[in-house]
């Protein structure tokens, strides 16, 4: 028995040596600094007021730049149902003055012609506005004198 028990000791002892050899040898054991893993948590940052000012001043702009383009819309809405009603005005000052020409011609009054009419599909001229009184223009005609007045 003395053998079996030497047998045992020696299988123990190579067993025990073999766990402390790699014990030793393990994952972490070579390392010989002591370093702590810093847990970092995820906070949210805290917002600041002038967050929250930036944020309300873009809503703002947001709301007036859709309120422009609503009112652009109905603007160019009013200006194309201006544009209908002043091509209907001019339509009947077209005829009215068609219809002044026939009576004229009617009654022997001749007017005076118009100098250079600018179409009205071309853009008009600027008209200068001044706060001066207007100019009276001459007369276009020159009065005869009377008939038993001679002028020398």
């Amino acid at each position: 028995m003395d053998r079996r028990v030497r047998t045992y000791m020696v299988v123990v002892v190579i067993i025990v040596s073999l766990v402390v050899l790699f014990l030793s040898t393990s994952a972490g054991q070579d390392s010989r600094s002591y370093e702590v893993p810093a847990q970092i948590y995820n906070v949210p940052a805290g917002r600041s007021d002038a967050a929250y000012a930036m944020e309300a001043y873009e809503r703002l702009m947001e709301r007036y730049i859709d309120l422009t383009e609503r009112n652009m819309a109905g603007f160019s809405l009013d200006l194309e149902a201006i544009a209908r009603k002043l091509d209907a005005i001019d339509a009947k000052l077209t005829a009215l003055d068609a219809r002044l020409a026939g009576i004229e011609r009617h009654t022997g009054v001749v007017s005076a012609p118009i100098a250079d009419p600018v179409p009205p599909s071309q853009p008009q001229p600027p008209v200068a506005v001044t706060d001066a009184p207007p100019v009276p223009a001459p007369p276009t005609c020159i009065p005869s004198p009377a008939p038993g007045i001679v002028e020398k």
